[in-house]
């Protein structure tokens, strides 16, 4: 004889809940995290760099003495780097637009 109950803990069937989206339209779907694995991959990446460059200022907060040709001075480390960066900057930046000029100007 089939199961007269219509109880779902007895039928082994769990009764179904309505439906909020109208008719034929399709199922509404749960939101994802806003964030792939690229972009959390992409913001993690820039926090550890935030990080290293925060720790790498507070590391090199100690002064030294630079000398310069006509003058010394003490300045802290990493405003000597940030010297040596500028002027490297600086001296490729110069190269590269003389070296651009000597390739248009020889072309046979």
């Amino acid at each position: 004889m089939p199961p007269t109950s219509t109880k779902p803990e007895e039928t082994g069937t769990t009764p179904e809940e309505p439906s909020t989206t109208p008719a034929g339209s399709p199922p509404r779907r749960i939101p994802e995290w806003p964030f792939g694995s690229r972009d959390t991959a992409r913001v993690a990446a820039i926090g550890a760099l935030v990080l290293y460059g925060v720790l790498f200022v507070i590391l090199n907060s100690h002064n030294v003495s630079i000398s310069f040709v006509f003058f010394d001075t003490h300045v802290p480390v990493l405003v000597a780097l940030l010297l040596a960066a500028g002027i490297g900057v600086g001296a490729g930046w110069l190269l590269a637009d003389r070296r651009a000029g000597r390739k248009t100007r020889f072309r046979p």
